[in-house]
């Protein structure tokens, strides 16, 4: 009896470690700088910074920036195509800012008067 209670809790030790490694695995995300060494500015071309970049649930942007000089705004579509900066989901100013990634699509514009309107955004697309 005592033998079959070891096997037993062998392998419910195994099948935890198993799962435990697969949600692990999951709950990791990759950073990704925004703008790599040039951070989040007004004069860097962000979409073609993100070509070629694979997106996933639980990811992490950062923005860095001066905060005296940027903010970034996470908006819908319509604000990111017109660059309507008084309609946002969510704002950051404090210059190191980290977003985590959900599924879909992502918009990103910097706030600052005419930043946007000179290539100051960022779009990108979320897989699960």
């Amino acid at each position: 009896m005592g033998s079959q209670t070891y096997q037993c809790f062998c392998i419910i030790m195994l099948y935890l470690c198993i799962m435990a490694s697969i949600n692990l695995h999951y709950a990791k995300g990759e950073m990704y700088t925004v703008g790599d060494i040039y951070g989040w500015n007004d004069f860097f071309d962000f979409n073609n910074w993100s070509d070629g970049k694979e997106f996933h649930v639980g990811d992490v942007l950062v923005f860095n920036y001066e905060s005296s000089l940027h903010n970034v705004l996470q908006v819908d579509y319509k604000a990111y195509d017109g660059c309507i900066t008084d309609s946002y989901i969510q704002r950051f100013n404090n210059g190191n800012d980290s977003v985590v990634l959900k599924e879909g699509r992502a918009w990103f514009i910097c706030g600052v008067e005419n930043h946007c309107q000179n290539g100051q955004k960022l779009n990108i697309t979320v897989a699960s």
